[in-house]
C-alpha cells in the first residue's frame, strides 16, 4: 500500500494548492513541498520534511522515531562523500 498524507486543516493557510483532508500520495505532496522550498531557499534554510502536526499519515511504512530527512545530494548510508 502507498503511504498517503493529507493536510491537517489548521494548517490550510500554509500550505494553499494542498486541500486539507483529501488524501495524496506521500511522495506528491513531499515532492511539491522540496519544490517550493527550493524556490524559498533566499528566506533562510526551510524545513525539510513534513510536520507530523501539519499532516497526517495512513498506509505505507511509517518512518521511524528518529528518522532524519536527508537531501537527495546527502550521501547513502554505507558510501563516503568524496
Amino acid at each position: 500500500m502507498t503511504r498517503e498524507a493529507r493536510l491537517v486543516p489548521d494548517w490550510v493557510s500554509r500550505y494553499q494548492l494542498i486541500t486539507p483532508g483529501h488524501w495524496y500520495p506521500a511522495i506528491v505532496i513531499s515532492e511539491y513541498l522540496g519544490r517550493r522550498y527550493a524556490q524559498a531557499r533566499n528566506a533562510g534554510e526551510p524545513p525539510r520534511s513534513m510536520p507530523d502536526e501539519h499532516f497526517e499519515f495512513r498506509g505505507g511504512v511509517p518512518r521511524a522515531a528518529a528518522f532524519l530527512p536527508s537531501r537527495r545530494s546527502d550521501p547513502k548510508p554505507g558510501k563516503v562523500a568524496r
